[in-house]
């Protein structure tokens, strides 16, 4: 047995690690086993460790490379594989759908091009029957007409009679004639009046009947209604087809885009308010014309500097605001006069007369400052 080299303990400086502990594979001092950290673990002497145990270590780190390939490798690349598998079926499940998908929508849109053709075409023939109906509504109206002025005319309508035979004719052959007349006029009477009474009640049916809504009055041209109807909902149908979700988020996007742009407008010539002869700011402004021709001194000329400076900055405050204002009231008018315009006109009015208020106090102040 070779010779030990035992270490101090480094919880116990006074102890020596002369114990292997089981349960954490590591040397450790009895006095760490009965209040260290390895309280309640198994332990063996270091010497019979080390003259036992690396033969066992080795078995057990053969079984460890034996589980890693088969616990580990092994099933995770088969599950890992079987994912993958899954994933491309799934893929490849989806691009099947997708294609069915659009072959749908291609076989959607044919049949709502045909269901609008044959709409369509429903409506034309409606239009046309309905045609053919007044007019045969009118012939049978002339049929039962000109009856009637026959039955008038030979005197079967009640209505005073006036004879049509000639003086030649007997009586019995005349009333035979009229009973001949009365017969076929008769007979007009019952072929015509249930057809037209049917017709009659359909036509009324038609009118009756709307086809944009179950409000709206009857129209005797309905039918056109129902063409603009048919049309309107055949457009209805191929938009929502045709449009894609990219499709209507770029639109929505387009819209967005020019509802949100500004519309420009031409500036108007900016005109300066010239003001009142017996203002301040015109006695200001000759004072400093009058000092400016060299009847001042050096610093009367650095003040008249820094004066004329802050005059010219309000001015192109006072002009920038003005043509914000300008825009803004041709903006408004370009969407439409709306009322209450001519008082916010004369807002905008006191409010450029409160600017130039501004402008000449600011002025006042300014060269009060600089004086003191």
């Amino acid at each position: 047995m070779t010779a030990l080299h035992v270490s101090p303990c480094p919880l116990f400086p006074s102890e020596v690690e002369d114990y292997y502990c089981i349960d954490c594979h590591t040397s450790c001092s009895a006095l760490a086993l009965l209040v260290g950290p390895h309280t309640n673990h198994s332990r063996v002497p270091l010497s019979v460790a080390a003259q036992y145990f690396p033969s066992a270590m080795r078995r057990d780190a053969h079984a460890l490379v034996g589980r890693i390939e088969l616990e580990y490798i092994r099933q995770r690349k088969a599950h890992l594989s079987s994912l993958d598998d899954t994933c491309r079926h799934l893929e490849m499940e989806r691009s099947t759908k997708i294609t069915q998908l659009q072959e749908l929508q291609r076989e959607v849109g044919f049949l709502d091009k045909k269901i609008a053709t044959i709409t369509q075409e429903r409506v034309n023939a409606l239009c046309y029957w309905s045609g053919q109906r007044k007019n045969m509504v009118n012939e049978a109206r002339l049929l039962l007409r000109g009856a009637d002025t026959l039955a008038r005319a030979v005197g079967l309508s009640g209505e005073k009679q006036y004879s049509f035979c000639d003086d030649g004719l007997r009586d019995e052959g005349c009333q035979d004639h009229l009973q001949a007349i009365k017969k076929e006029l008769y007979e007009v009477r019952r072929l015509l009046l249930h057809p037209l009474e049917w017709l009659e009640v359909e036509d009324t049916e038609e009118e009756r009947i709307s086809w944009l809504s179950s409000e709206s009055p009857p129209n005797k041209e309905s039918h056109l209604y129902g063409m603009l109807h048919v049309k309107s909902l055949s457009d209805t149908r191929e938009r929502y087809r045709e449009n894609s979700l990219e499709t209507l988020m770029s639109e929505n996007r387009a819209l967005l885009k020019h509802a949100l742009t500004p519309k420009r407008s031409t500036p108007r010539p900016h005109q300066a308010i010239r003001p009142p002869p017996n203002s301040d700011i015109l006695a200001r402004e000759e004072k400093l014309d009058g000092a400016a021709n060299g009847h001042n001194t050096s610093d009367e000329t650095d003040e008249m500097i820094k004066r004329d400076r802050w005059r010219s900055n309000i001015r192109k405050r006072e002009r920038f605001l003005r043509e914000e204002l300008n825009r803004c009231l041709e903006s408004c008018g370009s969407i439409g006069h709306a009322p209450g315009a001519e008082g916010f006109a004369g807002v905008i009015v006191s409010e450029e007369t409160e600017v130039n208020d501004i402008s000449g106090s600011s002025c006042d102040t300014f060269t009060s400052q600089t004086r003191g």
